[in-house]
């Protein structure tokens, strides 16, 4: 019996990299275990800052990829950038240039609205050609949600959109400015990405709180929950990195309103001042996008060059590879924002190593270290504490217990199950 098809927006796909790509990407290589066929239409190879061509290996040589150039991509961005600082432009330029001016006022929901256009064309092709079952549109970014919309309107099939973020719940976590405009908009466009979905499908029970408390769903509105999780492939036939010194490595983003990383410096100054004779023993990692210029800023002026170690992005492998030889796996987690459990946490989980949580005591991402008694949650702004920890895993006086919990039900197999789940539903309603 012929596959059902299924239509995937996703703007980052492999080779693109980053935590993000990989819940399309485990979809992508598991749905046609549950008789789906995936069709995806994503950007262009060169849109990207971060590419991890190892991804690549994970989707079959025969799925129908479409890919479509962006007018303005995040690496065009970010090379415009880094030529305004190498021509030695004032920090205030840096920060506010024109680009970003644009952006923040005129490319809504999100810079890749700019790709929204141009594949729009690309989409009503695909739809005539393939002629898809359902629509499944991932975000963010939040702007393949429209094109989701769009793809309903034209195909008048069902639309399944997957939030791996909250939208307008993280509307200013990252500007220092709130802009009101831009604030009313989104929250218009989410209103309607939700209400003309058939099917909504988020990573938290919070977010999930969410969207049935700020809308008035019908009876027969889907309404998900599918974590994030690891996939167990990645974690065959693993060779742990060998480090020479105690290693305690954070693996993902370090953004300042959200993963901050000042107060892990802070603490772990303090613990190499009471603890001098360490210092050359230990060493932290950070891989991954450290766009964090407070915390650079102490690790410079604190003389910490030598004990930690910015790696910037490494591929996903490398990363698993490292988690298996690190001593301590370091989660960051700002107080007072949304509260995503990210996949790094179920990856950390399976790495089975001792974690060390600078997180709130109360959120989703505490609840599910503290069921797998996989670690010490801090608070991130008890540097003594910090302090203390680090001294007793340093020491080899703390015991590791991260094995205790079941998380098969965060294997993205399983939950690529679920997701076919929903789908059939959603085909069932649509023949009704």
């Amino acid at each position: 019996m012929a596959r059902k098809k299924v239509l995937i927006i996703a703007y980052a796909f492999p080779p693109a990299g980053g935590g993000g790509v990989q819940r399309p990407t485990k979809f992508v290589k598991y749905l046609r275990d549950f008789d789906w066929e995936p069709i995806v239409l994503t950007a262009t190879e060169d849109s990207f800052v971060d590419v991890d061509t190892d991804l690549l290996k994970d989707i079959p040589d025969d799925i129908v990829i479409e890919r479509v150039r962006p007018y303005l991509s995040q690496r065009t961005t970010f090379n415009f950038k880094k030529k305004l600082a190498a021509h030695g432009k004032s920090s205030k330029l840096s920060k506010r240039t024109f680009a970003n001016l644009f952006r923040d006022w005129f490319l809504i929901p999100d810079s890749q609205v700019l790709w929204v256009i141009p594949a729009a064309a690309r989409l009503r092709k695909m739809l005539n050609h393939h002629n898809p079952d359902l629509i499944f549109a991932t975000a963010p970014p939040y702007s393949a949600l429209l094109l989701g919309l769009f793809a309903k309107k034209v195909s008048k099939g069902p639309l399944i959109v997957d939030f791996r973020d909250p939208w307008s719940q993280y509307l200013f976590s990252f500007r220092s400015r709130e802009n009101r405009f831009r604030k009313s908009i989104e929250k218009h466009l989410e209103h309607k990405v939700v209400k003309g979905a058939d099917s909504v499908i988020a990573v938290t029970q919070d977010m999930v709180s969410y969207f049935k408390s700020n809308f008035s769903l019908n009876s027969h509105d889907s309404l998900d929950l599918i974590y994030n999780g690891f996939d167990e492939d990645d974690f065959q036939n693993v060779v742990p990195k060998r480090f020479e010194k105690f290693t305690i490595l954070y693996t993902g983003k370090v953004l300042p309103n959200l993963t901050s990383a000042v107060p892990f410096v802070k603490g772990f100054k303090k613990f190499l001042e009471n603890n001098p004779e360490l210092r050359e023993r230990v060493q932290v990692k950070f891989m991954g996008l450290f766009d964090d210029a407070e915390a650079k800023n102490l690790i410079d002026l604190w003389d910490l060059e030598d004990t930690i170690i910015i790696d910037g992005y490494l591929q996903h492998s490398e990363c698993i590879s490292s988690q298996f030889g690190a001593d301590l796996l370091l989660l960051l987690l700002n107080a007072d924002t949304p509260q995503p459990v990210t996949g790094k946490v179920f990856e950390y989980l399976r790495a089975g190593k001792p974690i060390l949580a600078l997180i709130p005591q109360k959120g989703l991402a505490a609840d599910v270290l503290k069921k797998a008694n996989a670690g010490i949650i801090i608070s991130p702004d008890d540097s003594d504490k910090i302090a203390a920890e680090l001294q007793a895993h340093c020491l080899g006086q703390r015991k590791n217990d991260n094995c205790a919990y079941k998380i098969d039900a965060f294997n993205r197999r399983q939950q690529t199950g679920e997701l076919a789940s929903i789908f059939n539903q959603m085909h069932q309603f649509k023949k009704q």
